[in-house]
């Protein structure tokens, strides 16, 4: 149950999270998104590796889930100072900081246990995994879950595998006496917030946020980088988008996450990609006035819904997710609720099997939707459960197809292929109703 923006590379998690370093004192983290405060002792600063929690907050809703993975990394501390400091690393010391990182523990926090612990596969016993309660506030209960990866701690030094070990039983006392409470998406407080702006287009034309929202009923604003393979990924199909939208007195707008009005060469690169891919509508530069919404943001592409106004509309789309920008304009246009933020684009979910979900256009899982799941060699049927889940307990390391087999009465046929990660992921689908 991993967000899209998962770790991709340890040495960029290291070198821009702004994680800070642990004092040769006790060091207190606030960790808002997962509801915890905690006290980390004075011993982490003079480890023989390094420790690092990343709270990743909101991954699920209704029931809500929060998660954070924490990461030990096997590697000397020069190594690790370089990284944190932004410094030019080798091939040689990146690759050990790749090599040398293995996931310490997962930490949940949700309002329903019943629901989080339904997504592990049957037959797994988490109390022999040495899953622990450390505590509950305002109704959600927090859950401690220690990994333990035999090929990671035999590829590590004993020295290493042993501070491992320890830390394992250390990060979780810390929990047990942290101070917990009710943890807070950012995205949920974002809707109803207004978008207000004067900045540039990528040429230096002046726009404000007035004269872009006017033009349509309603807008998606499509927050990228061009750094971001999802994000240039899903450009093309934004294009059509857009001259579809157009249509029906709608539109997209684009902020390139990356872009400054004094960086030439990004604003050509994105000048570049737009189009490359035939897009058409205005790409903007963010400024400081977007601060107060685009600073939650923690995925790329975001994509916000606003009114003529720029008042956000519903929760905003975290990941490509070209299926659902349509859909999304079109039912807030019709002014039916849109509260799904589960997007068909497959995401590693920490599970021991694949799953495919299954919702309605509002959100509500369907029951009895059959799954065809298929390798090179081999399919398997499943049909999703009163959750809307379907789960397969195949290998990883290969991308499976997913095809929509049969579909209840009431919904329509959904004829689309889609792909799993090589990891176990879900891929989420949305089912129209019948016409």
């Amino acid at each position: 149950m991993k967000k899209t923006v998962c770790v991709l590379l340890a040495v960029v998690l290291l070198a821009s999270l702004g994680v800070t370093a642990f004092a040769a004192e006790d060091q207190t983290e606030v960790m808002d998104d997962m509801g915890m405060t905690v006290t980390f002792p004075a011993e982490y600063a003079a480890l023989l590796g390094y420790i690092e929690s990343y709270p990743y907050g909101a991954v699920a809703h209704d029931p809500d889930v929060f998660y954070m993975p924490v990461y030990y990394f096997a590697v000397p501390a020069d190594i690790i100072a370089k990284a944190l400091n932004g410094e030019a690393l080798t091939e040689e010391e990146s690759a050990k900081i790749d090599a040398g990182r293995g996931e310490l523990c997962e930490v949940y926090v949700t309002n329903d246990v019943d629901a989080l612990l339904a997504e592990v596969d049957e037959g797994v016993d988490l109390e022999e995994m040495g899953l622990t309660d450390f505590g509950t506030a305002d109704g959600y209960t927090f859950l401690y879950l220690p990994v333990r990866d035999e090929d990671y701690l035999s590829s590590i030094d004993a020295d290493y595998a042993a501070e491992f070990a320890a830390l394992q039983e250390s990060y979780l006392a810390a929990l047990q006496k942290a101070d917990l409470r009710a943890p807070v998406d950012p995205l949920k407080g974002l809707v109803g917030q207004v978008f207000r702006f004067e900045t540039t287009d990528l040429d230096g034309n002046k726009v404000t946020s007035e004269d872009l929202f006017a033009r349509n009923e309603i807008t998606m604003i499509n927050y990228w980088g061009t750094w971001c393979g999802p994000c240039r990924g899903e450009l093309a199909e934004l294009g059509d988008i857009h001259r579809s939208l157009q249509k029906k007195g709608c539109g997209i707008i684009g902020i390139v996450q990356d872009a400054t009005a004094d960086d030439q060469d990004t604003l050509d690169k994105a000048k570049g990609l737009l189009k490359e891919n035939g897009v058409d509508y205005p790409n903007i530069v963010p400024c400081d006035e977007m601060g107060n919404i685009l600073n939650d943001v923690a995925g790329y592409p975001t994509s916000f819904f606003v009114d003529k106004t720029g008042k956000i509309l519903c929760m905003p789309i975290d990941g490509a997710a070209v299926d659902e920008y349509e859909k999304t304009v079109l039912n807030l246009l019709e002014g039916k609720e849109t509260t799904f933020v589960d997007k068909p684009e497959a995401k590693e979910n920490g599970m021991k099997c694949y799953r495919v979900l299954v919702y309605d256009t509002n959100g509500n899982p369907i029951k009895g939707v059959a799954i065809q799941f298929c390798s090179d060699e081999m399919c398997s049927m499943g049909k999703t459960d009163a959750e809307g889940i379907a789960r397969f307990d195949m290998d990883e390391g290969t991308e499976y197809t997913v095809h929509v087999f049969k579909v209840p009465e009431g919904y329509a046929k959904d004829s689309g292929e889609y792909v799993t990660q090589k990891v176990y992921s879900d891929v989420t689908l949305f089912l129209e109703p019948a016409a």
